[in-house]
């Protein structure tokens, strides 16, 4: 079964058009985490993997921190993504504000 799993994702990686792939909010994507989770694991663990991409990888989630401070993204599921598992270009954006709210910040600063 292992197999047939493994040959499904390699099938879906030749077959789908990749324009129609929208963007992954994961760094890893679902069909690569998969596809790594069943060779390392098995059948089983490679179909847990893949219920659980598919019942949170919707849309609807939000940036937010943890409790503990950390940056990522709030699932629809009520689960919480960190940063380092999420796609890179999700983030950049909000990487992208705090800089600039950090430069502004500064730059008042010494003129006050």
């Amino acid at each position: 079964m292992k197999h047939l799993l493994l040959a499904t994702v390699r099938v879906y990686w030749a077959v789908w058009p990749r324009h129609l792939n929208r963007g992954c909010i994961f760094r890893e994507t679902c069909s690569h985490n998969v596809h790594r989770v069943a060779s390392d694991s098995g059948f089983v663990a490679g179909c847990r993997a893949l219920l659980y991409r598919l019942r949170t990888c919707r849309p609807g989630y939000a940036v937010t921190t943890s409790a503990e401070g950390e940056l990522g993204l709030l699932m629809r599921d009520g689960s919480f993504l960190p940063e380092h598992l999420v796609a890179e270009d999700i983030l950049a954006l909000t990487h992208r504000t705090i800089a600039d709210l950090e430069q502004r910040f500064s730059s008042n600063s010494r003129k006050t």
